[in-house]
């Protein structure tokens, strides 16, 4: 074999390995793009489904009172939390979910987090804020009043699969906008 011939050889064998390294970095983008999207329907389920374990709590701890004392019948934002005998065994909560019985309103889940595993992926992170809300010009703001809207945020967290968010955590948050 000639020098030429050598050189050819080498040459194709240079490109035979950039076009197979080409094509596995195009299989990884293709499998990572498929991961994030199962993981995003994945977290939005698992985030509903805790919406819904809260919705179906009582809006306030106080609102039997609520036809006599109104709206300062309500828990107090710096309250908001568990409550006595409500208080979790493991932080965060993982399944079967203490949450389901030990809490009574909403804003129990005030701090709350849970770890979920889905069907196909693990080590979701859940985490609930609670804060009473008011109407301002159009726009629903934060307040520490007590008023007859709640908004639940929920963020759910997946160190993998999940996208990037500006803060450099990889998850998305669901708000509900609760009233009495």
């Amino acid at each position: 074999m000639g020098l030429g011939q050598t050189m050819l050889t080498a040459g194709l064998l240079v490109l035979l390995i950039m076009i197979t390294i080409s094509a596995n970095k195009m299989l990884m983008d293709s499998s990572m793009t498929a991961y994030e999207s199962e993981s995003i329907n994945i977290a939005a389920d698992l985030a509903n489904s805790l919406i819904t374990e809260a919705t179906r709590k009582k809006f306030d701890e106080g609102q039997a009172n609520y036809g006599t004392l109104g709206v300062n019948a309500f828990t107090t934002a710096s309250s908001f939390g568990p409550e006595s005998g409500e208080a979790l065994t493991t932080v965060p909560d993982v399944a079967p979910f203490q949450s389901v019985l030990k809490f009574d309103d909403v804003d129990d889940y005030h701090g709350y987090s849970r770890i979920v595993d889905g069907q196909s992926l693990k080590g979701f992170k859940i985490t609930a804020k609670v804060s009473y809300v008011t109407l301002s010009s159009q726009h629903i703001v934060n307040t520490t009043s007590k008023t007859a809207l709640k908004r639940l945020d929920v963020t759910i967290e997946h160190s993998l699969y999940m996208p990037m968010r500006p803060d450099s955590t990889r998850g998305f948050t669901i708000t509900r906008i609760l009233t009495y």
